[in-house]
């Protein structure tokens, strides 16, 4: 008889195995129900061990459960998507000339203004050691370019105070015509050319940040009209090759990442298709002024195809 069933087949052998280990478990389960929730927690706890051995750590058991049945994941860019440690790679002055971080020195004009600009604007600051610390990401960056200094304001004989602001070029830009060259001396910006050098930059998976000053005092929540570009500095946050790995495998288990980053659409796109998130033309790339003019039903209608916000 045993010779006849094992001759139907190991496909048969197993499937009649689990049926019995099935059947055993349910008789078990029911004649002594307690130890189901038992059960439940040992197998909840192994996991969490496994899942640590991947790195990753669990604060409640009951959330692999969860993300067993994830079918989208939404991810901070910034030192998740990315290594999160901004470097200044570019400085330049509005009309698109580069200026080095040496070369900065014998600009005395641009220099102490940029000094201001960046140091009045962050809340990072060099320890006893001489390492920067405190504030975020791009306050580092632009404290390591700047150097350590004593930032001071411009004494200029007539007497007059000066604000400075940092900020998204498209915001400085809208209220700035003027710029100062790398000689320091006042002219009026050409915004074709320089947005075409800022738009290069953010096809780079580049940031781009601009400083300005003005002659008036500063008012909360407002640029002040005759603020004169001083230059903009282009910031690289590369994409961590864990990262690209880790993404390329949860697409793999079936589940849709979608990036969430606070940077301009262009560089979010960049640093995308750099990450494998962007991979066709069907892929959707939407900023926050997109999404906000949409119904929820053409939320919905695209949903499966958004890459990143």
């Amino acid at each position: 008889g045993f010779q006849a069933y094992f001759s139907m087949g190991p496909a048969k052998v197993v499937q009649d195995l689990i049926d019995a280990v099935s059947l055993a478990v349910v008789i078990i389960v029911c004649a002594v129900p307690e130890g189901l929730p038992l059960m439940i927690s040992l197998v909840l706890m192994q996991n969490t061990s496994k899942m640590l051995d991947h790195n990753v750590l669990v604060r409640k058991a009951e959330g692999i459960e969860t993300a067993g049945s994830l079918n989208i994941l939404f991810s901070d860019k910034t030192g998740t998507i990315t290594k999160g440690e901004l470097e200044v790679v570019d400085f330049f002055t509005a009309d698109g000339t580069s200026i080095s971080a040496n070369e900065l020195r014998h600009h005395g004009k641009v220099k102490g203004l940029l000094d201001l600009a960046i140091g009045k604007n962050t809340q990072a600051m060099f320890d006893v050691y001489h390492k920067v610390i405190g504030g975020n990401a791009t306050d580092q960056a632009l404290l390591k370019f700047i150097g350590e200094e004593t930032f001071c304001m411009l004494d200029g004989n007539d007497g007059c105070k000066v604000s400075a602001h940092k900020g998204a070029p498209e915001r400085l830009l809208a209220k700035a015509t003027k710029y100062l060259d790398g000689d320091g001396q006042i002219k009026e910006i050409d915004q074709k050319a320089l947005n075409q050098k800022i738009d290069s930059l953010a096809a780079k998976a580049m940031r781009v940040l601009a400083f300005g000053y003005s002659e008036k005092e500063l008012v909360k929540n407002q640029i002040n009209d005759d603020l004169v570009i001083i230059g903009l500095v282009a910031i690289r946050d590369d994409v961590r090759p864990s990262a690209k790995d880790a993404i390329r495998q949860v697409q793999e288990a079936g589940i849709q990442v979608v990036m969430i980053t606070g940077d301009r659409l262009e560089t979010a796109v960049a640093i995308a298709k750099d990450a494998g998130l962007l991979k066709n033309e069907s892929d959707r790339a939407l900023s926050s002024a997109q999404l906000n003019q949409m119904s929820d039903e053409e939320v919905k209608a695209i949903l499966p195809q958004i890459r990143v916000i």
